[in-house]
């Protein structure tokens, strides 16, 4: 079983919520792999203050690169992600909601 250090990480969602704990992951050492938001440029923010993180092009993509997902969009958007992704068997996928 990986340890929480070895997974790669991800982020729907760049907001206040998805911000602050990718930004906290990252300064542990943690991987956060890629990061997608409805707009890009608070994606391309978030990713350029994190170690090598990179801007998913949707959240299918996401998905398919990272073994944890962050789900930190508003709550109505919750089911149409979770509705349009094919999540990955073993894969951890956790909301946060405001």
């Amino acid at each position: 079983m990986k340890q929480l250090r070895d997974l790669s990480i991800g982020f729907i969602g760049a907001g206040v919520v998805g911000t602050t704990l990718a930004v906290a992951f990252d300064r542990q050492g943690m991987h956060v792999n890629y990061v997608y938001s409805r707009s890009l440029k608070s994606a391309s923010n978030l990713a350029d203050r994190l170690s090598n993180c990179k801007v998913a092009d949707n959240y299918q993509d996401l998905s398919n690169s990272c073994d944890l997902v962050f789900v930190t969009t508003p709550d109505s958007s919750i089911s149409i992600i979770a509705s349009n992704v094919k999540w990955q068997n073993n894969q951890i996928v956790i909301h946060c909601s405001g």
